[in-house]
């Protein structure tokens, strides 16, 4: 039971560091730095995915909204990266989630 909880302690925190990463980096795609961005973002983006990952149908309304912000805020990352596929999914899969929750 203390394994899980302590889990769930981490993949949260988890959770709000990558929030923190998108909404810093997300406005950084609109200006000069763009490059640079995108690279920051792409340094960390197998973990991002699996951070996406964890926030599936199911969780709490707090992980929705994190799980909301973080794909709002890289819309134009994927654009840039080219992966404006797996960014449509995950915007719709997100919009479809946060409908459920409220």
């Amino acid at each position: 039971m203390f394994e899980a909880s302590e889990q769930q302690s981490t993949r949260l925190k988890c959770c709000e560091w990558f929030k923190e990463l998108a909404e810093t980096e997300g406005p950084a795609l609109y200006s000069a730095g763009r490059e640079q961005a995108v690279q920051r973002i792409e340094k960390d983006y197998d973990n991002l995915r699996a951070t996406l990952g964890w926030l599936q149908p199911g969780s709490d309304m707090g992980a929705v909204l994190i799980r909301v912000k973080i794909v709002s805020a890289l819309g134009y990352f994927w654009y840039l990266a080219g992966y404006w596929r797996e960014g449509y999914s995950l915007s719709n899969k997100s919009c479809k989630q946060f409908d459920a929750e409220t």
